[in-house]
């Protein structure tokens, strides 16, 4: 997927940072969406990360090729680190009557990059949390610090 949105993507620095910092910290669509520069500790090498859905928000730890990605995306004068090509949030705010907060556009975003892979399966952009939690797990981390990484409430 990293090199499908290296490859295929019409904003791939955006399309890269976007799939490895969702991957890399279990993100939900929405809680990539929230990701603000204000956020980033690049003197500590971290990130706080807002969960949604009762989670616990909480700072990561930031890896070199996370920080470089995220670094070749840096806008002046936007809050959000992922935006969409007019330099806007992906967020659908709470505002809009009937509708949660959302953030459609990156789910979109995982959706053409997977078809770009041609990886033969279907992916959906919350996989991404998953395949976290499975990546932790199968390099021997303890089920309590998968689900303290990831900010689940109850194992």
């Amino acid at each position: 997927m990293l090199e499908a949105a290296k490859e295929h993507s019409r904003y791939p620095d955006r399309d890269y940072a976007l799939i490895l910092m969702m991957f890399c910290h279990g993100l939900r669509a929405v809680e990539a969406a929230m990701l603000e520069w204000r956020d980033v500790d690049l003197s500590q090498n971290n990130i706080y990360i807002r969960r949604v859905k009762g989670s616990q928000s909480g700072v990561h730890p930031l890896e070199h090729d996370e920080r470089d990605a995220i670094l070749k995306i840096q806008q002046r004068d936007v809050a959000q680190i992922f935006v969409n090509e007019r330099q806007r949030s992906f967020l659908i705010p709470v505002t809009v009557p009937g509708r949660a907060d959302k953030a459609t556009g990156i789910s979109r975003i995982v959706e053409r990059i997977v078809k770009a892979a041609r990886l033969g399966i279907e992916i959906h952009a919350h996989m991404l949390r998953h395949s976290c939690g499975y990546w932790l797990a199968n390099g021997g981390y303890d089920t309590r610090l998968i689900q303290d990484y990831l900010r689940h409430k109850n194992i």
